[in-house]
């Protein structure tokens, strides 16, 4: 933020200034606000703080608006549990620090993504403007490279039966990927400047990772002996949830939306385990600012089981 507030002053920034990598992340959306915000209030980092907040609870809304999609009725019960995990305190750094709205950027445009696919009536257009979401969120941060597969999840979970449609998101995120990784010195040989090395865990370790940093929101980050049992708990609560809809339903449609949000959230924890632990070994899955990636898996969760509870007990 400060290169780019200084080179903003001095009238010598460029579109490559915007799109320069950061330890792995280009940052984009964060550095174009830094950019307005010195041009017109002489950099008030205040604003950069607020951004958190305000996308926050965008992000929030858009998850309520996710689950209205299919159950109207329902969609006051998820308002407390959708804030309660996305609007979290526990995350004191992301929600302080005004460079880690990055975080907040990549979730956004993700979340907008999967939004625009639930509107059926007109498939190219919602493909499209998903794929061009997509590509927004793919240049927030690297958190945001996980949305292409999060869209695939989305047009099967969606019931999208054009061949088509998932070629285009394909070679859409195929290129947004390309040009994310070119001119960074990064991917050759699992390698980067700033890390030198990009390798993910042996496969115990790696899914013991996963499992805590799935559990964080919900656990303190010293009580990492039953974080994986209660991350397995989590996840099976999920699946069980799943079978019990399929079997009343003998289908997944109107619960299966909430598969893509689960997905951006796993696909995270893979890209931290595989980029992070090499580092920083397992108190990485314990940190606070990478607590933000999980948190719309819990979300999901709730979702999941509301949508499952009799009507007549609600």
């Amino acid at each position: 933020s400060v290169i780019t507030a200084l080179k903003t002053a001095d009238g010598s920034l460029t579109a490559q200034d915007l799109l320069q990598i950061h330890y792995g992340h280009r940052m984009v959306f964060s550095r174009a606000l830094t950019a307005l915000t010195t041009t017109t209030t002489d950099w008030d980092t205040r604003i950069e703080v607020w951004s958190n907040v305000v996308l926050g609870v965008l992000n929030w809304l858009i998850l309520i608006a996710i689950f209205a999609r299919f159950h109207p009725k329902r969609a006051h019960w998820v308002i407390f549990p959708a804030g309660l995990f996305i609007l979290t305190t526990d995350q004191a750094i992301n929600w302080l620090a005004g460079v880690h709205n990055v975080w907040h950027f990549a979730l956004f445009f993700s979340l907008l993504a999967v939004l625009t696919l639930t509107y059926t009536g007109k498939k190219w257009r919602s493909v499209v403007l998903s794929a061009f979401f997509g590509l927004c969120a793919t240049f927030s941060m690297a958190a945001g490279l996980v949305v292409w597969g999060v869209l695939i999840v989305a047009l099967i979970s969606l019931n999208y039966r054009n061949w088509k449609h998932y070629l285009f998101i394909l070679m859409a995120g195929g290129i947004a990927v390309f040009l994310y990784f070119s001119n960074t010195g990064m991917g050759g040989g699992w390698s980067s400047p700033e890390y030198g090395r990009v390798l993910p865990p042996d496969p115990l370790t790696f899914i013991t990772f996963g499992l805590i940093l799935v559990a964080r929101p919900v656990i303190n980050n010293q009580q990492d002996f039953f974080a994986p049992f209660i991350g397995g708990l989590a996840i099976a609560v999920l699946l069980i949830n799943l079978a019990i809809y399929y079997r009343r339903h003998k289908t997944l449609t109107g619960i299966a939306i909430w598969l893509p949000i689960v997905a951006y959230s796993f696909g995270n924890a893979c890209l931290i385990g595989i980029s992070r632990y090499y580092y920083f070994g397992m108190t990485i899955a314990q940190t606070e600012r990478y607590l933000h990636p999980t948190l719309p898996f819990w979300v999901a969760l709730f979702a999941v089981c509301i949508i499952n509870i009799s009507p007549k007990r609600l």
